[in-house]
């Protein structure tokens, strides 16, 4: 089977990239240098391209059956390609598109480069010497380059007065507190008269004024109509009854309560007008026959007795 690029070279692949180039037009290829590209889109658009090829040149370098040589072409053609992709990025910026700059770390290794014989050792090198870095950066103060104190020597010093559980001890913050508010208290005197020292004369013709007042109605009042006047005292009296006191009574007291309003219901029902009144007749009507009843019971009563013994006298 022919390789790639010999089918590239037959009539039938040059007529469909003939036909795909006339209708689409001739393929564009990324400028070589970022600085000659003026418009923002197109520039959007090569970055895109580069994070493609970048991306399969990562998937393919996972492969560690390449080979050292090819392994290593590939590695540095990925950081060909961010070496590139950074110039876009500022290139975007420049054009006023969106910041997409990161800190660049260098040369680095991806995939089975990680494996090949020396990079190993530089990585623990490199990973070993950032460690310490990292170490001293955090035991010592960016500001004033001395060693931090450790988490264990900070809590030594932490106590209840840490806290605030002792300030009011000798009550020096109250007596702070109340002179602090004695004096807020007098600077708000003060502004107050300033403020209101033009006003003094006013105020009194003011209440002189609410006096006359209160006197013309009460004269009013005394003058008025007596009616009103009970009216008056009947409203207060009902709203002196109608309070709410404080006392709540049990359930045995409100079934008595209760107990006494029927009580006082019947008597109105059945006794008024000394018993003429219908629910009256009707009750004397049901009494009185509820006496012929128990009276007619009573005598089937006494035959029945008087039929047993003569009949006990005859077996006998």
């Amino acid at each position: 089977m022919a390789r790639n690029q010999e089918k590239a070279q037959t009539m039938l692949a040059k007529w469909l990239r003939y036909k795909e180039e006339s209708v689409k037009g001739p393929k564009q290829r990324r400028p070589y240098l970022a600085e000659l590209c003026d418009d923002l889109h197109e520039a959007e658009k090569w970055r895109g391209t580069i994070i493609r090829d970048v991306s399969r040149n990562v998937a393919e370098i996972q492969n560690a059956s390449l080979g050292e040589h090819r392994i290593r072409d590939i590695n540095d053609r990925i950081n060909k390609l961010f070496r590139e992709k950074g110039h876009w990025e500022r290139r975007i910026k420049e054009l006023g598109g969106k910041d997409y700059r990161r800190t660049h770390r260098g040369y680095a290794y991806f995939g089975a480069a990680r494996d090949l014989p020396g990079v190993r050792d530089l990585l623990n090198e490199r990973e070993h010497t950032q460690s310490t870095q990292r170490q001293q950066q955090t035991q010592t103060d960016r500001v004033t380059d001395k060693a931090k104190k450790s988490r264990a020597d900070m809590y030594q010093h932490i106590n209840a007065d840490y806290y605030g559980f002792g300030d009011d001890d000798d009550n020096e913050l109250f007596w702070r507190e109340k002179k602090m508010e004695q004096k807020l208290r007098r600077a708000k005197i003060e502004q107050w008269q300033a403020h209101n020292q033009g006003a003094t004369h006013n105020n009194v013709s003011l209440t002189e004024q609410h006096k006359q007042r209160l006197m013309a109605r009460r004269k009013d009042d005394c003058d008025g109509n007596e009616e009103e006047a009970e009216a008056r005292q009947k409203r207060k009296k009902r709203m002196r009854l109608t309070k709410i006191s404080d006392y709540v009574p049990s359930q045995s007291e409100i079934d008595a309560v209760i107990l006494e309003k029927r009580k006082q219901l019947l008597l109105q029902k059945y006794v008024a007008n000394e018993g003429d009144t219908e629910h009256g007749r009707s009750l004397a009507k049901s009494i009185q026959i509820q006496q012929q009843i128990e009276k007619l019971n009573e005598n089937e009563n006494v035959d029945h007795n008087d039929n047993h013994n003569q009949d006990q006298e005859k077996k006998t």
